[in-house]
């Protein structure tokens, strides 16, 4: 079978995807939308309100974090056959 011996290459770029979608969802909030952690953070810098900007920025990183974690986990569940990704 094809699809199993992919699952680690796709897991693998399901991680790189999920970060770079956090970096880009992140940027756009930022210079084009009203509402969202990263629109928060940068309404908060221009006010001076710095333990506002460090509080979005907890919160973003958490956030791709816990992402990556659950995506970790499904890859661990599904990859238990594979010494690399298994664990």
């Amino acid at each position: 079978m094809v699809l199993p011996a992919a699952l680690p290459a796709i897991f693998t770029g399901l991680r790189l995807g999920l970060g770079f979608a956090w970096v880009v969802i992140v940027v756009g909030e930022m210079t084009g939308v009203q509402t969202g952690p990263g629109a928060i953070t940068m309404e908060a810098r221009q006010l001076s309100r710095t333990e506002i900007v460090i509080s979005g920025m907890i919160t973003i990183g958490l956030l791709g974090y816990l992402s990556d974690y659950v995506v970790q986990l499904i890859g661990k569940r599904l990859l238990r056959w594979s010494p690399q990704h298994g664990g």
